[in-house]
């Protein structure tokens, strides 16, 4: 349950940083200022926020098409399927404990 939390408590600040990011970005290109830094770190943080979200949601139960009903592009199931292992081992050593 633990690994759970940690979990939840981490997509709640990346979301936060992600919406800064975002403004950030946004203030950067509408003053006309080079947008690169900013744009590259917005990919990354919403790439890894995505996997994580999808592995979360689908541990606790979700299937793939309620949590994300229209994309464009396929996860990275592969990285998905890893962390939803790890999370399935770390819930059940915190069950024995």
């Amino acid at each position: 349950m633990k690994e759970f939390q940690k979990l939840k408590t981490w997509l709640k600040i990346t979301g936060e940083e992600l919406r800064d990011l975002r403004n950030a970005l946004k203030n950067t290109q509408r003053s006309g200022q080079y947008a690169g830094r900013y744009i590259r770190d917005l990919i990354l943080l919403q790439k890894e926020y995505r996997t994580k979200h999808i592995a979360y949601s689908m541990a606790r139960g979700k299937k793939y098409e309620e949590i994300e009903r229209y994309s464009r592009s396929e996860p990275d199931w592969k990285q998905i399927n890893e962390l939803m292992a790890i999370l399935a081992a770390r819930a059940k050593e915190e069950a024995i404990s």
